[in-house]
């Protein structure tokens, strides 16, 4: 694989990624070089070309953790508490980031639906007062929760690839349509 052809397809998707991750520009840039510098060294070692693009943004997810971590040991904080801050910096980003993204899918659900979802889960209403709020019974109101729900995942499957931890946090998500509305892009 050419690194040419890697720096021309990826460096602008990277740098938008790692900066809306980072506090200052300056950070931002530190922290590309160090991707481009891993990219670089570990490209002939890629086995699946299909793969690289999930590969590259990895590196970047990692690098940018890394940075904190490496912030945070110049904070008093200290060991796995340290390491703890550090992530949990980084994976609240993609959570924030995802969250706005399910908002803009929302906006394309069918409304009965969007209204289900957008009253249980933003709004926190129970079975029963959605159901009175709708006009039907509770497992009515349930049934169209879920089914809600479901088509705002086949909207984010068709629009991104999230990987989530065991504990629902967003590991990483990348953008399969450059083109989508979606607020997290790379």
């Amino acid at each position: 694989m050419d690194f040419g052809k890697v720096w021309d397809t990826y460096r602008k998707p990277l740098e938008a990624y790692i900066r809306r991750r980072m506090r200052e520009k300056r950070e931002a840039e530190d922290v590309l070089q160090d991707v481009f510098l891993k990219i670089y060294t570990g490209l002939d070692g890629l086995r699946d070309e299909q793969r690289l693009r999930a590969w590259i943004f990895r590196i970047a997810r990692h690098a940018v953790i890394d940075h904190y971590r490496k912030e945070s040991r110049l904070a008093p904080l200290t060991g796995k508490l340290a390491e703890s801050a550090a992530t949990d910096e980084a994976d609240a980003n993609l959570n924030r980031e995802l969250a706005a993204c399910l908002r803009t899918l929302m906006g394309e659900l069918p409304g009965k639906y969007r209204e289900a979802v957008e009253w249980s889960d933003l709004e926190g209403l129970s079975q029963k007062e959605l159901g009175d709020r709708l006009g039907m019974s509770a497992s009515g109101a349930r049934s169209r929760v879920q089914r809600g729900r479901r088509k705002l995942k086949e909207l984010l499957a068709a629009c991104c690839d999230v990987e989530l931890d065991a504990f629902g946090n967003v590991l990483e998500c990348i953008a399969k349509n450059p083109g989508c509305d979606c607020a997290v892009r790379n």
